[in-house]
């Protein structure tokens, strides 16, 4: 706690201003009257501008005590009357500043909504790009789907296509011959064309284990 000490004359106006720490927040004061006709007589009257709402008659009670008075700007005032009740008319004041804690300052409280505002752009910018790089990913996940679509149709058109164009014209050689074959040449086409088929099936296997891959 601080005890302050003046004097109440009507001379005296706003003292300079004294600051303390938001641990300091508890503040004492004793005051005086300059009226020493009857000074048992004297009667007092204070208020804390920021804390009081009214004057607080003390009778010839020459103390007062703040405790725990929060961060912020306050204005003491205390006037008396002598022993025929005339009360000054410009009361004592002196200017008390409670300075809050860096937690509770507006330049904290900035830093902390800059870095908010920061920490939220950067989320966005997050999430944003997560997205952009699923889709990125999705279309060059088709492109490579579409790319191997392409490919199977060309391996199926230039190599079953024309194996099947062999069997096809084996056969059609063996049943309409244009000159007459022997058994050893049917044998042979139809060997030639049983090798053909075997080839064909392994080939259609191979792509289909492609395609599910």
């Amino acid at each position: 706690g601080l005890f302050l000490l003046f004097f109440v004359n009507e001379e005296k106006g706003v003292k300079e201003k004294l600051v303390f720490d938001y641990t300091q927040n508890t503040v004492s004061f004793e005051f005086a009257g300059m009226e020493f006709t009857e000074p048992r007589k004297n009667q007092y009257a204070y208020r804390m501008i920021g804390i009081d709402k009214d004057w607080i008659r003390s009778g010839s009670k020459r103390f007062a005590r703040y405790a725990n008075m929060p961060p912020g700007e306050y204005i003491f005032e205390v006037k008396a009357s002598n022993n025929d009740g005339v009360w000054n008319e410009k009361p004592a004041n002196v200017r008390i500043v409670i300075v809050p804690p860096y937690w509770q300052t507006t330049w904290f409280r900035l830093i902390l909504f800059v870095l908010a505002i920061a920490m939220v752009s950067s989320i966005a910018w997050l999430i944003s790009r997560q997205r952009y790089l699923r889709k990125l990913r999705i279309f060059e996940m088709k492109q490579t789907i579409q790319h191997d679509r392409d490919r199977i149709s060309r391996e199926l058109h230039d190599n079953v296509g024309s194996q099947l164009s062999l069997i096809s014209s084996n056969l059609d050689w063996v049943s309409n011959p244009v000159t007459p074959l022997n058994e050893l040449e049917k044998s042979k086409r139809l060997e030639e064309v049983s090798r053909i088929s075997k080839d064909v099936i392994t080939h259609l296997r191979e792509t289909i284990w492609a395609l599910k891959k």
